[in-house]
């Protein structure tokens, strides 16, 4: 998957005891989510087990709410979107 510079807007990192993302307005327009030519599918069982580690796992759900609180209140809608792009695909490439 390829990521156009044109599609995620880069912005230097913000201390987040001073910044939030609400301090930024979007200049781009949102990354799509859904649809287009995707290389890229979630089936239903996968993201059933996505739910169940993030939402009632003993040891995960901790662990992934924590980092999403945290990336809810410091990244963008479109830094968040590009995040999740780039983890698929990392995860993709090296396992």
């Amino acid at each position: 998957m390829r990521v156009h510079a044109a599609a995620v807007q880069v912005l230097p990192l913000l201390d987040s005891r001073k910044h939030n993302r609400e301090d930024r307005t979007l200049s781009v327009k949102p990354i799509p989510l859904l649809g287009g030519k995707s290389v890229h599918c979630i089936n239903e069982q996968q993201m059933a087990e996505a739910e169940r580690l993030a939402e009632s796992d003993p040891v995960s759900a901790p662990v992934i709410q924590d980092f999403l609180k945290k990336a809810e209140s410091e990244l963008s809608r479109n830094e968040r979107a590009a995040l999740a792009f780039v983890i698929i695909r990392n995860l993709k490439n090296k396992g």
